[in-house]
This record gives structure tokens, sequence and C-alpha cells, in this order.
């Protein structure tokens, strides 16, 4: 399964939002965190940023968002849980 990342720079252009915007939400739980893969590369996986700017475009409330975003980041948990599982059988 190939998983694209977007920087925050990628953000803010893709989705016409300021960094600091994009922070604030961060924050508050309404846009997933970044994860950083490396010492200087951290971004947002491309398909959880699209859900939740389809959920705000759709009109979801505030906690409707945050409810989506801690689904969203239990399921990446949950995700690499399973393939760390699977490789301790091979």
């Amino acid at each position: 399964m190939a998983i694209s990342i977007l920087r925050a720079a990628q953000i803010k252009d893709r989705f016409r939002i300021a960094r600091s915007t994009l922070h604030y939400w961060q924050g508050l739980g309404l846009f997933p965190k970044s994860i950083a893969f490396g010492r200087n590369f951290s971004g947002v996986i491309e398909h959880e940023a699209e859900a939740v700017m389809l959920a705000r475009s759709g009109g979801a409330t505030d906690d409707e968002i945050r409810q989506l975003v801690t689904q969203l980041e239990q399921k990446r948990v949950a995700a690499l849980a399973g393939i760390l599982a699977g490789s301790a059988d091979a």
C-alpha cells in the first residue's frame, strides 16, 4: 500500500490554509498531528488530511471533526500493531 505524506507547505498550498491555522487546528485536535519520519522530515498522511478537509467542507462540527481525527489516528496505530504482529509470526 502506497502512503503519501504531505508536509506543512504542501498542506498550506493544497487546502489554502495558513500554516498558523494548521498548527492551531492540530493543537485543538481538529487536524491530524504531524508525524516525524526523520530528523528533517515530518508530515501528515495524505488520506487523513483529505478526510478531515472533506468533513470540514461537508459542514461537520468541530466535535465531529475531533472525533474523526481520533478515529484516523487510532486506525493508524492499529495498523502498525497489525504489521508488527504479522512480522512477529514470520
